[in-house]
């Protein structure tokens, strides 16, 4: 009895560490156009030498009760056309859709968005679970994009998820952007946490170096800090998919570019291309039958 509450508690929470999201946003680097410009100044020497085959770099944090990750990135996209396709929660929809966990998103409102996060697998909502995010544009500026989604609480005592995305133009084509997610969590999440990381979560590794092996490759972050540093990437690319292929008459493009972009990683492997597809066309059609049952409704 005892083992099969664990397993319900490590899957239930599973869900969350994956799509759930606050992060403990570092002040110095966040909340304006100087001081993201600042963050790219500080930080270029490593993007132009990133190990993550791309000019990202990537960080994550624990503190006692919560856990936050960060990926900061310079995009071959226009901060007109970012800000133009990241600045409405339809838009978001359309970009945490990709993620492999999200099963549903749905614009309530210009205030609102409702997802169902599930498994890896082809899922019913029914089994899924919902969650709201209140969304803000906290800044649209000419040369500054702010976007904040919060929810007060998640599952098994987690509390304060939120997502937040800031934006500046570099140049004509170019602009740097700054993700990050995580929660707060409790003593019941960090057991369920903890015999996921002991059963089947414990080969997976995160992306950061944190050390050297005895062979002398390289070690990688693990546990929760790995965890969130696989999802915050998959977010960033998620929003890089999109922008390469914005709108609702390019789900194609972006499902396949998000999982080839994922397959760059080891980290990130889950499932097959193929599975995955169509997992993401069934869940799609699924979620447009939802939208449209509600536009009926109004």
């Amino acid at each position: 009895m005892k083992n099969h509450f664990l397993t319900r508690l490590m899957l239930g929470f599973l869900l969350f560490t994956i799509t759930g999201i606050i992060l403990g946003a570092r002040a110095q680097n966040t909340g304006s156009a100087a001081s993201m410009q600042a963050a790219y100044t500080r930080l270029k020497p490593q993007l132009e030498n990133s190990p993550y085959k791309s000019p990202i770099w990537l960080d994550s944090a624990q503190g006692d009760s919560k856990i936050n990750g960060e990926v900061y990135g310079t995009l071959k996209q226009p901060f007109s056309a970012v800000r133009k396709n990241l600045q409405d929660p339809v838009g978001w929809c359309e970009v945490l859709f990709l993620h492999l966990n999200i099963k549903y998103c749905k614009a309530i409102n210009d205030n609102t968005i409702e997802i169902y996060a599930g498994t890896k697998k082809p899922q019913s909502l029914d089994e899924a679970t919902k969650m709201q995010y209140q969304f803000k544009p906290v800044a649209d500026r000419s040369n500054y994009l702010k976007i904040a989604m919060t929810a007060a609480e998640g599952p098994y005592g987690t509390s304060n998820y939120n997502i937040t995305m800031e934006a500046i133009p570099l140049n004509t084509t170019q602009s740097f952007i700054r993700v990050d997610y995580g929660y707060h969590y409790g003593t019941v999440a960090s057991l369920a946490m903890k015999t996921y990381l002991s059963t089947i979560g414990s080969d997976k590794e995160g992306l950061s170096i944190v050390g050297k092996k005895s062979d002398g490759s390289p070690e990688y972050a693990s546990g929760m800090a790995g965890v969130i540093e696989r999802n915050t990437l998959r977010y960033y690319l998620a929003i890089t998919a999109y922008l390469d292929a914005p709108g609702n008459q390019q789900l194609e493009k972006r499902l396949s570019s998000w999982f080839d972009a994922t397959e760059r990683y080891p980290q990130l492997h889950e499932i097959s291309k193929k599975d995955y597809l169509g997992m993401k066309r069934d869940e799609y059609q699924r979620m447009q039958k939802g939208i449209q049952k509600m536009n009926l409704a109004k």
